[in-house]
């Protein structure tokens, strides 16, 4: 194995560790790009954010939005995936100028390995899939006075 990939297997997150190294639901865009810049890459998958966002959340996203029996909204734009992107896109990344559509987590070990995707490519790919993603739970939550009691609640003065 590649010591500069992470493994497949990872750990659940945990909600005691600092504010600083977990991205909440509500958190606005430019907290995101912060908390993701000082992210490390890091090579044991359990402490890798980027490749567990990938495997844990876009990719399962991307195949559940391409599911034919999947509901989804009519503005929906897959935040993973670029919009001319060929059929089987699960992500999308940049690398300098050129877009690399991937079908799976393996494809885009791969393009690591192989030099095509480097590893901060793929950290800026994925902190901008996440920001897309949580645009939309932060768009809802803004306009639904049953997200804003939630969050009131959740998170009391």
């Amino acid at each position: 194995m590649n010591p500069m990939l992470p493994s497949l297997t990872g750990m659940k997150m945990s909600a005691s560790h600092a504010e600083s190294t977990k991205i909440l639901l509500l958190d606005p865009a430019d907290e995101i790009d912060k908390k993701l810049q000082e992210a490390p890459w890091q090579t044991e998958a359990t402490k890798n954010a980027f490749s567990m966002a990938l495997r844990d959340v876009l990719i399962p996203l991307s195949g559940n939005h391409s599911r034919p029996t999947a509901r989804v909204l009519s503005q929906w734009q897959n935040p993973s995936v670029a919009a001319e992107a060929p059929a089987g896109t699960c992500f999308t990344a940049t690398a300098g100028d050129e877009q690399l559509h991937f079908q799976s987590y393996n494809e885009i070990r791969e393009a690591i390995v192989d030099g095509r995707l480097s590893t901060d490519d793929l950290k800026q790919s994925v902190a901008e899939a996440v920001k897309k993603l949580l645009a939309l739970a932060r768009a809802a939550a803004a306009s639904d006075a049953d997200w804003q009691a939630a969050e009131a609640g959740a998170y009391p003065s």
